[in-house]
Protein backbone atom coordinates (compact mmCIF):
# COMPACT_ATOMS: atom_id res chain seq x y z
CA UNK A 1 0.00 0.00 0.00
CA UNK A 2 2.02 3.66 -0.83
CA UNK A 3 1.71 6.32 1.35
CA UNK A 4 -1.63 8.11 -1.09
CA UNK A 5 -3.57 4.82 0.21
CA UNK A 6 -2.82 5.23 3.51
CA UNK A 7 -3.11 9.34 3.93
CA UNK A 8 -5.21 10.66 0.68
CA UNK A 9 -5.11 13.74 1.96
CA UNK A 10 -3.38 16.88 3.86
CA UNK A 11 -4.65 18.89 6.43
CA UNK A 12 -3.29 22.54 7.07
CA UNK A 13 -4.09 25.28 9.60
CA UNK A 14 -4.10 28.92 9.01
CA UNK A 15 -4.84 32.24 10.45
CA UNK A 16 -6.09 35.07 7.64
CA UNK A 17 -6.98 38.30 7.78
CA UNK A 18 -9.80 38.96 5.41
CA UNK A 19 -13.35 40.47 4.84
CA UNK A 20 -14.74 38.88 1.86
CA UNK A 21 -15.06 35.16 0.38
CA UNK A 22 -13.00 36.45 -2.33
CA UNK A 23 -9.71 37.61 -0.41
CA UNK A 24 -10.25 34.06 1.49
CA UNK A 25 -10.22 32.02 -1.85
CA UNK A 26 -7.12 34.34 -3.00
CA UNK A 27 -5.53 33.47 -0.22
CA UNK A 28 -5.86 29.53 -0.33
CA UNK A 29 -5.71 29.53 -3.87
CA UNK A 30 -1.74 30.40 -3.15
CA UNK A 31 -1.61 27.30 -0.62
CA UNK A 32 -1.86 24.49 -3.00
CA UNK A 33 -0.09 23.39 -5.84
CA UNK A 34 -2.22 24.47 -8.23
CA UNK A 35 -3.09 26.78 -11.01
CA UNK A 36 -4.40 29.63 -8.28
CA UNK A 37 -6.70 30.86 -11.11
CA UNK A 38 -8.37 27.44 -11.52
CA UNK A 39 -8.58 27.05 -7.57
CA UNK A 40 -10.35 30.47 -7.28
CA UNK A 41 -12.61 29.56 -10.11
CA UNK A 42 -13.83 26.21 -8.91
CA UNK A 43 -14.54 27.46 -5.40
CA UNK A 44 -17.09 30.21 -7.12
CA UNK A 45 -18.76 27.99 -9.11
CA UNK A 46 -19.36 25.83 -6.64
CA UNK A 47 -20.63 29.04 -4.49
CA UNK A 48 -22.92 29.52 -7.70
CA UNK A 49 -24.48 26.64 -6.98
CA UNK A 50 -25.12 27.11 -3.12
CA UNK A 51 -23.52 29.14 -0.36
CA UNK A 52 -21.03 27.02 1.52
CA UNK A 53 -22.07 29.28 4.52
CA UNK A 54 -23.51 26.85 6.91
CA UNK A 55 -24.36 29.81 9.89
CA UNK A 56 -22.69 30.29 12.76
CA UNK A 57 -20.07 32.00 11.19
CA UNK A 58 -18.96 28.89 9.56
CA UNK A 59 -18.54 27.96 5.96
CA UNK A 60 -17.21 24.59 4.15
CA UNK A 61 -16.34 25.78 0.70
CA UNK A 62 -15.32 22.82 -1.71
CA UNK A 63 -14.46 22.05 -4.72
CA UNK A 64 -12.87 19.41 -7.20
CA UNK A 65 -9.51 20.93 -8.25
CA UNK A 66 -7.95 19.56 -12.15
CA UNK A 67 -4.50 18.72 -11.71
CA UNK A 68 -4.45 18.37 -7.79
CA UNK A 69 -2.34 15.50 -6.88
CA UNK A 70 -3.54 15.28 -3.34
CA UNK A 71 -7.11 16.48 -1.55
CA UNK A 72 -6.31 19.24 1.12
CA UNK A 73 -8.39 20.40 4.31
CA UNK A 74 -7.53 24.47 4.35
CA UNK A 75 -9.02 24.84 8.57
CA UNK A 76 -9.11 28.68 8.00
CA UNK A 77 -9.72 31.09 11.26
CA UNK A 78 -10.37 34.23 10.51
CA UNK A 79 -9.00 37.39 12.38
CA UNK A 80 -12.62 39.16 11.59
CA UNK A 81 -15.47 38.23 10.40
CA UNK A 82 -15.61 38.17 6.17
CA UNK A 83 -18.81 38.67 4.14
CA UNK A 84 -19.60 35.43 2.40
CA UNK A 85 -22.41 35.66 0.42
CA UNK A 86 -26.10 35.28 0.10
CA UNK A 87 -26.45 33.76 3.82
CA UNK A 88 -27.29 35.81 7.01
CA UNK A 89 -23.96 36.54 8.91
CA UNK A 90 -20.57 36.71 8.24
CA UNK A 91 -17.99 33.90 7.94
CA UNK A 92 -15.30 33.66 10.82
CA UNK A 93 -14.52 30.02 10.60
CA UNK A 94 -13.55 28.52 7.01
CA UNK A 95 -13.36 24.41 6.46
CA UNK A 96 -12.01 24.73 2.96
CA UNK A 97 -11.50 21.05 0.81
CA UNK A 98 -9.62 20.80 -2.27
CA UNK A 99 -9.91 17.60 -3.73
CA UNK A 100 -8.51 15.86 -6.79
CA UNK A 101 -10.59 16.03 -9.61
CA UNK A 102 -12.68 12.87 -9.92
CA UNK A 103 -11.82 11.14 -6.46
CA UNK A 104 -15.29 11.84 -4.59
CA UNK A 105 -13.96 8.94 -1.93
CA UNK A 106 -11.24 11.98 -1.31
CA UNK A 107 -13.95 14.84 -1.45
CA UNK A 108 -16.02 12.68 0.70
CA UNK A 109 -13.64 11.95 3.43
CA UNK A 110 -12.53 15.77 3.60
CA UNK A 111 -16.26 16.95 3.59
CA UNK A 112 -16.03 14.32 6.86
CA UNK A 113 -13.02 15.48 8.49
CA UNK A 114 -14.46 19.28 7.92
CA UNK A 115 -17.93 18.75 9.69
CA UNK A 116 -15.96 16.76 12.19
CA UNK A 117 -13.99 19.60 13.11
CA UNK A 118 -16.66 22.19 13.08
CA UNK A 119 -18.70 19.84 15.91
CA UNK A 120 -16.11 19.03 17.80
CA UNK A 121 -14.30 22.48 18.19
CA UNK A 122 -16.47 24.51 20.69
CA UNK A 123 -15.18 27.77 19.52
CA UNK A 124 -16.94 27.14 16.61
CA UNK A 125 -19.87 27.47 17.74
CA UNK A 126 -22.59 25.34 15.89
CA UNK A 127 -25.47 24.55 17.71
CA UNK A 128 -27.38 21.49 18.86
CA UNK A 129 -29.70 22.10 15.85
CA UNK A 130 -27.00 21.63 13.42
CA UNK A 131 -24.94 18.82 15.16
CA UNK A 132 -28.34 17.40 14.52
CA UNK A 133 -28.31 17.85 10.49
CA UNK A 134 -24.61 17.12 10.78
CA UNK A 135 -25.86 13.60 11.98
CA UNK A 136 -28.32 13.04 9.59
CA UNK A 137 -26.36 13.96 7.08
CA UNK A 138 -23.36 11.64 8.06
CA UNK A 139 -26.18 8.95 8.05
CA UNK A 140 -27.10 9.65 4.84
CA UNK A 141 -23.65 8.91 3.55
CA UNK A 142 -23.52 5.58 5.16
CA UNK A 143 -20.94 7.51 8.28
CA UNK A 144 -21.07 7.21 11.44
CA UNK A 145 -19.56 8.70 14.60
CA UNK A 146 -16.49 6.35 14.53
CA UNK A 147 -16.07 7.14 10.59
CA UNK A 148 -15.55 10.45 11.50
CA UNK A 149 -13.33 9.94 14.31
CA UNK A 150 -11.60 7.59 11.96
CA UNK A 151 -11.12 10.36 9.16
CA UNK A 152 -7.92 12.27 11.33
CA UNK A 153 -5.88 8.74 11.33
CA UNK A 154 -5.69 10.39 7.51
CA UNK A 155 -4.50 14.29 8.28
CA UNK A 156 -1.67 13.13 10.08
CA UNK A 157 0.10 15.94 7.73
CA UNK A 158 -1.13 18.90 10.07
CA UNK A 159 1.00 22.22 8.86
Amino acid sequence: MDGEETNPYEVREVALRARSRGEVFAHLAGLIDADPAQVVAALERREAEGDTAVGDGVAIPHAAIPGLDRGVLVDVRLDGAARWGAAPGEVRRCFCVLAPEGRHDTHVALLAEAARRAVADPGVGVRPRRRAAAARTQARCGLSAPDLADTSTHARAVR
